[in-house]
């Protein structure tokens, strides 16, 4: 540019026309990118704003170039003469004006960058009642408010109290029959008073002219006050589940969600035949929670035929099949759910992610990492909470379990499986008295809770009173069938450990018929391992034998069942099958199962004499996952090797963590017969140790 031409625009102003106008401009941009959230404005608006902006900025140039401002008003450049520029508009104090309106949107726009965002609420919880359905839409029943509480769950602090609860508090206040009572605004807020529940949500779907209304309204519970609500108008009936995700935008802003997530992985995407799969997908969640998972597999089958991409119907199907002991079509179904995992919230990947690991990979250490990012970004999800404490104790680390365990059932004190898992956590961190305190704590609250008889008796029996015990057993026996199954297998356990192998061998018979009878197979297994145990004592091999082919045929792969399995197949001498044991449990991606792998090749090794190998193979274990019970062989390798020094350091071990021996094998089935072998041990090292040394004469 030529020096004419620079000091033409300089007499022009064209050069502080500009940057007046993006100065003025960018604090335009500043104020407005602030307000427009508040109105809550489209993504584009801001957009749209700057380009025009950048658009406008060459007419300013041009029109700078032929008008000036001058004190006598808008003039054309050509009618002001030369020597008038010191009484321009455009004179030095123009600059210094331009200057402080620069440092001013300076220190506006860190301090909008800066400033502490205004603090979100520490928790809130919220009960969502039926909705009311204005139309003749089958489909929305239920649907509706599962989909708002997915949009509402986006929100960190928010925890939304499960209905099928609340229905079965309004079931008992009003005394009435199981499914009977309607959970709308009056009900649901009678709920929320005795639950502890700080707002309920109403909401009602009616027709509209041009489509469907659907809206929200919070109430405080206490007298039914309004307190906010929202509104949606969609077009189609395949469109209601979007306007739900929107309403709950809304009603997350106004409960104080400062973080204001810009719509992205909100809500899961629904297709439009995901009413259907969204129903299918509830029934099945439904049918999951009591425990009939074959029937709920059903629904999830149906529930994807109408949306092959739901995410979510992936993942409960998948969780549904490692129940039913179904492996490859678990893992397949996880990795479905694991392709789609950029269609759930935030929380919703997390929960699958931790599951996954859990559940599937039995990867418990990545399980636990998972849950600790979960909880740490939504402290007030108590589901995240309880699965972080049941991931440490399955990362063996009891200590964390039983400290975070303790804060689930202090802040949920109304749920009786955190309570009941807080004495279980104390039991296995060989704290005995307060888990016997936990277990008839909560038996005061629920007396039908098959966890705190199972503690108590277990805790009682360490401290040799069996009495106790044994009455432990006999109420937990009258429950249900399931508390019969566990009863009965406590008290053979009691009755091994007592040394009466024939008492028994008769109430582990009973027990399987009663298993059989009602289709259970797993605890059949459990109880049926025991019997092959009980026979070996007895030396009635053949039969023993038998026993075990039963177990086989059954095809499990808990270790509960195949760690026992192969070792008794061992003492048979069947080392090949055995070692076939070992080999399916090494295959897994469990450092779980394969310790208890190597700890089969160690009991395999040590019987073909090798001890070197034996100890190998136990140190590999431990080395995998420190777990009782391949300590506990360890030492047995180790004694039985004239090695009573060494084996006596892994029984201080076992002695010091009693409380993983009363339940070896983590699944909360009853071991105490493992304590009599643990103090056997001690007995025989202390009778070797105790021994005086042998001096021979040497002429």
């Amino acid at each position: 540019m030529s020096k004419v031409t620079l000091r033409e625009l300089q007499r022009r102003n064209v050069i502080r026309a500009g940057l007046a106008y993006v100065v003025g401009g960018w604090i335009f941009v500043e104020i407005t990118a602030t307000l427009l959230p508040l109105v809550d404005a489209p993504d584009w608006a801001l957009r749209a704003l700057i380009i025009a902006l950048v658009l406008v900025l060459p007419a300013v140039l041009v029109f700078s170039w032929f008008f000036e401002f001058t004190s006598a008003g808008l003039k054309r450049t050509e009618d002001v003469p030369p020597s008038y520029p010191a009484t321009h508009m455009f004179d030095r104090r123009f600059d210094f004006v331009v200057i402080g309106i620069l440092v001013g949107g300076l220190m506006l726009s860190v301090y909008g960058n800066i400033r502490v965002p205004e603090a979100q609420p520490e928790s809130l919880s919220i009960l969502i009642s039926d909705f009311e359905n204005g139309t003749n839409i089958d489909l929305f029943s239920g649907v509706l408010e599962d989909t708002l509480r997915m949009g509402l769950e986006v929100a960190p602090f928010v925890e939304v109290f499960p209905r099928g609860k609340a229905a079965a508090v309004a079931e008992g206040l009003r005394g009435t029959g199981a499914g009977s009572v309607l959970l709308d605004v009056e009900t649901a807020s009678v709920v929320a008073l005795r639950e502890g529940v700080n707002i309920v949500i109403g909401g009602r779907v009616t027709r509209a002219n041009d489509g469907l209304t659907v809206s929200a309204t919070a109430f405080s519970p206490g007298d039914q006050r309004p307190l906010f609500s929202a509104s949606e108008t969609v077009k189609r009936t395949a469109d209601v589940l979007h306007a739900i995700a929107s309403l709950s935008r809304t009603l997350r802003l106004e409960l104080g969600d400062t973080e204001k997530p810009d719509g992205a992985g909100e809500y899961e995407s629904f297709a439009v035949s995901n009413l259907a799969a969204a129903a299918e997908y509830l029934a099945a969640q439904k049918l999951q929670r009591n425990r009939r998972f074959d029937e709920a597999v059903g629904h999830y089958e149906r529930a994807l035929e109408h949306d092959p991409e739901f995410a979510r119907a992936y993942a409960g199907l998948a969780l549904t099949e490692e129940y039913l002991g179904r492996t490859e079509e678990a893992t397949r179904h996880w990795q479905e759910a694991l392709s789609r995992l950029n269609m759930l919230t935030e929380r919703g990947r997390l929960r699958t992610l931790g599951n996954y690991y859990f559940r599937n990979q039995r990867d418990y250490a990545q399980a636990l990492e998972t849950y600790e990012l979960l909880v740490e970004r939504y402290p007030a999800d108590n589901v995240a909470q309880n699965n972080l404490a049941v991931a440490a104790f399955m990362a063996l680390d009891f200590k964390r379990a039983l400290e975070v365990g303790k804060e689930v059932a202090v802040r949920f004190p109304d749920e009786s499986v955190y309570r009941g898992n807080l004495a279980w956590y104390a039991m296995y961190a060989s704290r005995f008295t307060e888990a016997s305190e936990a277990a008839q704590d909560l038996l005061e609250d629920d007396p039908s809770s098959i966890v705190a008889h199972t503690v108590l008796a277990l805790t009682a029996s360490v401290a040799g009173d069996f009495e106790v015990a044994e009455a432990a057993y006999a109420r937990m026996a009258e429950l249900d069938s399931s508390g019969r199954s566990v009863a009965l297998e406590g008290l053979a356990d009691l009755a091994i450990h007592q040394g009466d192998l024939e008492r028994a061998l008769t109430i582990l018979e009973r027990g399987i018929a009663d298993e059989h009878a009602r289709g259970a197979n797993h605890p059949a297994a459990l109880q049926e391992v025991m019997r092959a145990e009980v026979l070996l004592g007895l030396d009635r091999r053949d039969e023993a034998r038998e026993a075990v082919e039963a177990v086989l045929r059954q095809a499990s792969l808990d270790p509960a069942v195949l760690v026992p399995v192969a070792s008794v197949l061992a003492e048979l001498g069947e080392l090949d099958r055995a070692e076939a044991v070992a080999a399916e449990l090494a295959n897994s991606a469990s450092r779980t199962q394969r310790a208890y792998a190597n700890a089969i090749r160690a009991q395999l090794a040590h019987i073909q004499g090798q001890t070197s190998a034996a100890i190998d193979y136990a140190n590999t274990a431990i080395g995998l996952a420190d777990l009782w019970y391949v300590r506990f062989m360890r030492a047995r390798i180790l004694l039985e090797a004239g090695r009573a020094a060494e084996a006596q350091a892994d029984l201080r071990v076992c002695q010091q963590r009693i409380g993983e021996g009363l339940s070896v094998f983590l699944n909360d089935r009853p071991s105490l017969r493992r304590i009599g072998e643990l103090e056997a041990a001690i007995a025989a090292i202390e009778n070797e140790l105790a021994a005086p040394a042998v001096v021979e004469n040497v002429e």
